[in-house]
Protein backbone atom coordinates (compact mmCIF):
# COMPACT_ATOMS: atom_id res chain seq x y z
CA UNK A 1 0.00 0.00 0.00
CA UNK A 2 1.37 3.43 -0.88
CA UNK A 3 0.29 6.85 0.35
CA UNK A 4 0.10 9.97 -1.78
CA UNK A 5 3.32 11.31 -0.21
CA UNK A 6 5.24 8.23 -1.41
CA UNK A 7 5.41 6.38 1.90
CA UNK A 8 4.94 2.66 1.43
CA UNK A 9 3.38 0.47 4.08
CA UNK A 10 3.75 -3.30 4.05
CA UNK A 11 1.22 -5.42 5.90
CA UNK A 12 0.14 -9.00 5.70
CA UNK A 13 -2.72 -11.13 6.87
CA UNK A 14 -1.40 -14.66 7.10
CA UNK A 15 -3.25 -17.70 5.79
CA UNK A 16 -5.34 -19.25 8.54
CA UNK A 17 -4.77 -22.71 9.97
CA UNK A 18 -8.39 -23.49 9.08
CA UNK A 19 -7.77 -22.72 5.40
CA UNK A 20 -4.64 -24.91 5.35
CA UNK A 21 -6.63 -27.75 6.90
CA UNK A 22 -9.47 -27.31 4.39
CA UNK A 23 -6.94 -27.45 1.52
CA UNK A 24 -5.56 -30.73 2.88
CA UNK A 25 -9.02 -32.25 3.13
CA UNK A 26 -9.94 -30.91 -0.31
CA UNK A 27 -6.89 -32.46 -1.94
CA UNK A 28 -7.79 -35.88 -0.51
CA UNK A 29 -11.45 -35.78 -1.54
CA UNK A 30 -12.53 -37.58 -4.71
CA UNK A 31 -13.33 -35.45 -7.72
CA UNK A 32 -17.05 -35.07 -8.26
CA UNK A 33 -18.01 -36.12 -4.74
CA UNK A 34 -20.45 -34.19 -2.60
CA UNK A 35 -17.82 -33.88 0.12
CA UNK A 36 -15.45 -32.14 -2.28
CA UNK A 37 -18.18 -29.70 -3.29
CA UNK A 38 -18.97 -28.86 0.32
CA UNK A 39 -15.28 -28.32 1.07
CA UNK A 40 -15.00 -25.99 -1.92
CA UNK A 41 -17.86 -23.89 -0.54
CA UNK A 42 -16.09 -23.72 2.84
CA UNK A 43 -12.80 -22.72 1.19
CA UNK A 44 -14.52 -19.94 -0.77
CA UNK A 45 -16.18 -18.68 2.42
CA UNK A 46 -12.83 -18.66 4.25
CA UNK A 47 -11.19 -16.75 1.37
CA UNK A 48 -13.98 -14.19 1.53
CA UNK A 49 -13.39 -13.79 5.27
CA UNK A 50 -9.63 -13.26 4.75
CA UNK A 51 -10.18 -10.80 1.90
CA UNK A 52 -12.55 -8.82 4.10
CA UNK A 53 -9.89 -8.77 6.83
CA UNK A 54 -7.28 -7.46 4.36
CA UNK A 55 -9.69 -4.81 3.09
CA UNK A 56 -10.46 -3.82 6.69
CA UNK A 57 -6.75 -3.37 7.52
CA UNK A 58 -6.27 -1.21 4.43
CA UNK A 59 -9.32 0.93 5.21
CA UNK A 60 -8.34 1.43 8.84
CA UNK A 61 -4.79 2.52 7.99
CA UNK A 62 -5.92 4.98 5.33
CA UNK A 63 -8.67 6.64 7.34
Amino acid sequence: MAFSNGVKLAYSVSISARLRRLYRWFSRAKKGSGRRGKLLVKIRREFEYENNAKRDVATQTLN
